[in-house]
Protein backbone atom coordinates (compact mmCIF):
# COMPACT_ATOMS: atom_id res chain seq x y z
CA UNK A 1 0.00 0.00 0.00
CA UNK A 2 1.30 3.48 -0.63
CA UNK A 3 1.35 6.62 0.66
CA UNK A 4 -0.47 9.77 -0.48
CA UNK A 5 0.78 11.17 -3.08
CA UNK A 6 3.00 14.43 -2.97
CA UNK A 7 2.47 15.55 -6.65
CA UNK A 8 -0.25 16.47 -8.54
CA UNK A 9 -0.37 17.69 -12.51
CA UNK A 10 -3.45 19.68 -14.05
CA UNK A 11 -3.92 21.23 -17.34
CA UNK A 12 -6.32 23.89 -18.06
CA UNK A 13 -8.32 25.29 -21.45
CA UNK A 14 -10.68 27.54 -21.13
CA UNK A 15 -13.27 25.01 -20.73
CA UNK A 16 -11.23 24.02 -17.63
CA UNK A 17 -12.40 25.39 -14.24
CA UNK A 18 -10.01 22.77 -12.74
CA UNK A 19 -6.89 25.20 -12.27
CA UNK A 20 -9.64 28.21 -11.07
CA UNK A 21 -10.60 25.86 -8.54
CA UNK A 22 -7.45 24.97 -7.37
CA UNK A 23 -6.08 27.90 -6.76
CA UNK A 24 -8.98 29.30 -4.98
CA UNK A 25 -9.07 25.89 -2.68
CA UNK A 26 -5.29 27.08 -2.35
CA UNK A 27 -6.06 30.29 -0.84
CA UNK A 28 -8.68 29.87 0.98
CA UNK A 29 -6.23 26.93 2.54
CA UNK A 30 -3.75 29.90 3.02
CA UNK A 31 -6.62 32.62 4.87
CA UNK A 32 -7.72 29.59 7.40
CA UNK A 33 -3.83 28.66 8.54
CA UNK A 34 -1.53 31.62 6.82
CA UNK A 35 2.18 30.49 5.91
CA UNK A 36 5.28 32.06 7.54
CA UNK A 37 6.00 33.25 4.35
CA UNK A 38 4.27 33.12 0.46
CA UNK A 39 6.25 33.34 -2.97
CA UNK A 40 4.28 34.46 -5.99
CA UNK A 41 6.32 34.13 -8.84
CA UNK A 42 5.34 35.12 -12.25
CA UNK A 43 6.95 37.23 -15.53
CA UNK A 44 3.35 39.21 -15.80
CA UNK A 45 0.86 39.31 -13.28
CA UNK A 46 -3.11 40.74 -12.95
CA UNK A 47 -5.49 41.72 -10.33
CA UNK A 48 -7.10 38.12 -11.31
CA UNK A 49 -10.34 36.96 -9.52
CA UNK A 50 -9.02 34.29 -7.44
CA UNK A 51 -11.86 33.44 -5.00
CA UNK A 52 -15.75 33.35 -6.13
CA UNK A 53 -17.74 34.82 -3.18
CA UNK A 54 -21.01 35.09 -4.83
CA UNK A 55 -22.86 33.23 -1.99
CA UNK A 56 -20.81 34.70 0.84
CA UNK A 57 -19.31 31.52 1.34
CA UNK A 58 -16.06 32.89 2.72
CA UNK A 59 -17.58 35.50 4.98
CA UNK A 60 -15.68 34.04 8.22
CA UNK A 61 -12.65 34.66 6.65
CA UNK A 62 -13.30 38.23 5.85
CA UNK A 63 -16.46 39.24 6.73
CA UNK A 64 -15.58 42.93 4.77
CA UNK A 65 -15.45 41.00 1.47
CA UNK A 66 -18.25 41.86 -0.99
CA UNK A 67 -20.46 38.73 -2.90
CA UNK A 68 -18.94 38.28 -5.88
CA UNK A 69 -15.44 37.36 -7.12
CA UNK A 70 -12.49 38.84 -4.97
CA UNK A 71 -9.03 39.82 -6.19
CA UNK A 72 -5.65 38.60 -5.74
CA UNK A 73 -4.83 41.70 -4.13
CA UNK A 74 -7.04 41.48 -1.60
CA UNK A 75 -6.47 38.08 -0.74
CA UNK A 76 -2.72 39.23 -0.76
CA UNK A 77 -3.73 42.22 1.98
CA UNK A 78 -5.60 39.73 3.91
CA UNK A 79 -2.40 37.62 3.97
CA UNK A 80 -0.51 40.33 4.84
CA UNK A 81 -2.85 41.69 8.13
CA UNK A 82 -2.48 37.66 9.12
CA UNK A 83 1.36 37.88 9.21
CA UNK A 84 2.56 36.34 6.15
CA UNK A 85 5.55 37.99 4.68
CA UNK A 86 4.35 37.92 0.79
CA UNK A 87 6.86 38.06 -1.67
CA UNK A 88 6.18 38.96 -5.37
CA UNK A 89 8.78 37.97 -8.05
CA UNK A 90 7.95 39.88 -11.61
CA UNK A 91 9.15 41.29 -14.81
CA UNK A 92 9.33 45.46 -14.41
CA UNK A 93 6.37 45.44 -17.54
CA UNK A 94 3.93 48.04 -18.34
CA UNK A 95 1.34 45.22 -17.85
CA UNK A 96 2.11 44.25 -14.77
CA UNK A 97 2.18 48.13 -13.31
CA UNK A 98 -1.58 48.67 -12.32
CA UNK A 99 -1.69 45.21 -9.90
CA UNK A 100 2.31 46.22 -8.70
CA UNK A 101 0.83 49.83 -7.84
CA UNK A 102 -2.52 48.53 -5.89
CA UNK A 103 0.03 46.25 -3.87
CA UNK A 104 2.12 48.59 -3.05
CA UNK A 105 -0.51 50.89 -1.49
CA UNK A 106 -0.92 48.67 0.74
CA UNK A 107 2.01 50.22 2.50
CA UNK A 108 3.48 46.76 4.01
CA UNK A 109 6.73 46.61 5.41
CA UNK A 110 5.99 42.54 4.96
CA UNK A 111 5.21 42.96 1.16
CA UNK A 112 8.68 42.77 -0.57
CA UNK A 113 8.42 43.01 -4.46
CA UNK A 114 10.93 41.97 -6.92
CA UNK A 115 12.00 42.66 -10.46
CA UNK A 116 13.71 40.44 -12.95
CA UNK A 117 13.44 41.55 -17.21
CA UNK A 118 14.63 37.66 -17.56
CA UNK A 119 12.33 36.21 -15.08
CA UNK A 120 10.58 33.39 -16.98
CA UNK A 121 9.69 30.86 -14.08
CA UNK A 122 6.48 30.54 -12.66
CA UNK A 123 4.81 29.41 -9.20
CA UNK A 124 3.34 30.21 -5.85
CA UNK A 125 4.65 28.81 -2.92
CA UNK A 126 3.84 28.61 0.78
CA UNK A 127 4.52 26.52 3.95
CA UNK A 128 2.46 23.77 3.05
CA UNK A 129 2.49 23.52 -0.80
CA UNK A 130 4.18 24.39 -4.23
CA UNK A 131 2.40 25.37 -7.35
CA UNK A 132 4.52 25.90 -10.47
CA UNK A 133 3.85 25.32 -14.07
CA UNK A 134 3.43 27.30 -17.35
CA UNK A 135 0.43 29.72 -16.64
CA UNK A 136 1.23 33.35 -15.40
CA UNK A 137 -1.19 34.82 -12.51
CA UNK A 138 -3.19 36.49 -15.29
CA UNK A 139 -6.78 36.09 -16.45
CA UNK A 140 -5.09 34.16 -19.89
CA UNK A 141 -3.13 32.12 -17.91
CA UNK A 142 -6.00 31.16 -15.12
CA UNK A 143 -8.24 30.81 -17.35
CA UNK A 144 -8.26 30.81 -20.96
CA UNK A 145 -4.69 29.26 -21.89
CA UNK A 146 -3.81 25.80 -22.11
CA UNK A 147 -1.84 25.37 -19.07
CA UNK A 148 -0.19 23.11 -16.75
CA UNK A 149 0.09 22.88 -13.15
CA UNK A 150 2.28 20.90 -11.17
CA UNK A 151 1.04 21.16 -7.34
CA UNK A 152 4.05 19.41 -4.70
CA UNK A 153 3.29 18.63 -1.49
CA UNK A 154 6.18 17.28 0.01
CA UNK A 155 7.98 19.07 2.29
CA UNK A 156 11.34 18.42 1.20
CA UNK A 157 10.37 19.69 -2.03
CA UNK A 158 9.14 22.93 -0.60
CA UNK A 159 11.87 23.55 1.30
CA UNK A 160 14.02 23.22 -1.45
CA UNK A 161 12.53 26.04 -3.27
CA UNK A 162 11.82 28.39 -0.67
CA UNK A 163 15.64 27.81 -0.47
CA UNK A 164 15.83 28.53 -4.07
CA UNK A 165 13.97 31.66 -4.07
CA UNK A 166 15.30 33.31 -0.59
CA UNK A 167 18.58 32.62 -2.38
CA UNK A 168 17.56 34.17 -5.38
CA UNK A 169 15.63 37.07 -4.40
CA UNK A 170 16.66 37.79 -0.32
CA UNK A 171 15.22 36.95 3.12
CA UNK A 172 11.88 36.85 4.37
CA UNK A 173 11.89 39.97 5.53
CA UNK A 174 13.49 43.46 4.61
Amino acid sequence: MTGPRSSRQLHSSARSIELRELLQSLFVGELVLPSRCLWLVSPWISDIPTIDNGANSFTQLAPDWERGQIALSKVIARLLDSGTTVHIATRDDEHNRSFLSALRSLDREALLIHTSDELHEKGLLCDHFYISGSMNFTLAGIQLNQEVAHLITDPADIAHHKVTFTHRWGGERK
